[in-house]
C-alpha cells in the first residue's frame, strides 16, 4: 500500500487536534439534521453527501446558536441569556409541543409544553417569534 506525503500530513495534523476539532470536522451521518456551528454563529446542515454545511447568513448580530435542551435537534439562535428570564405562566395541553410567546416586558421567545403541562422558555428571540411550517422560529 503505497501512502502519500499528504496523507501522512492529514493523519498527523488530525492526531493533534483537539477532541472538539476532531468532532467538528467529522463527517455527519443522517442528511438533513442539523447542529450550532463550533463557532455558535450559524447552524449547520448535514447535506446529501455527508458533510456539514453553514447555513447563511446565520444567526442574527447580537445572538448565537444554541442546542434545544428539551430533547430534539433543531438549534435556535436565541438573543443573549438573562440573568432572570420571564418564564411564560399557565398550562398547557399537548407535551413537548413548541409555541410562541411574549413576556411582560414584550420579548418574544419560543416556549414549549413540559411533560408535567407547564410551560417553560426555550429561548428569547432577538426581534420577534414565527412560524415557519408550524415550526416556530427566532428571527
Amino acid at each position: 500500500m503505497k501512502v502519500t506525503a499528504a496523507a501522512v500530513l492529514a493523519l498527523a495534523t488530525a492526531a493533534f487536534a483537539s477532541p472538539s476539532e476532531r468532532l467538528a470536522a467529522r463527517s455527519c451521518g443522517a442528511p438533513a439534521t442539523y447542529r450550532c456551528a463550533p463557532s455558535k454563529t450559524t447552524m449547520e446542515v448535514c447535506d446529501w453527501d455527508g458533510n456539514w454545511k453553514p447555513l447563511v447568513p446565520g444567526c442574527p448580530t447580537g445572538t448565537s446558536c444554541a442546542d434545544n435542551p428539551y430533547g430534539n435537534n433543531i438549534p435556535y439562535c436565541v438573543a443573549a441569556p438573562v440573568t432572570n428570564p420571564v418564564n411564560p405562566s399557565g398550562s398547557c395541553t399537548v407535551p413537548s409541543q413548541y409555541s410562541c410567546f411574549t413576556d411582560t416586558s414584550g420579548k418574544a421567545g419560543i416556549q414549549i409544553c413540559d411533560l408535567s403541562y407547564k410551560l417553560q422558555t426555550v429561548g428569547l428571540c432577538p426581534n420577534y417569534c414565527a412560524y415557519i411550517a408550524g415550526i416556530p422560529y427566532c428571527f
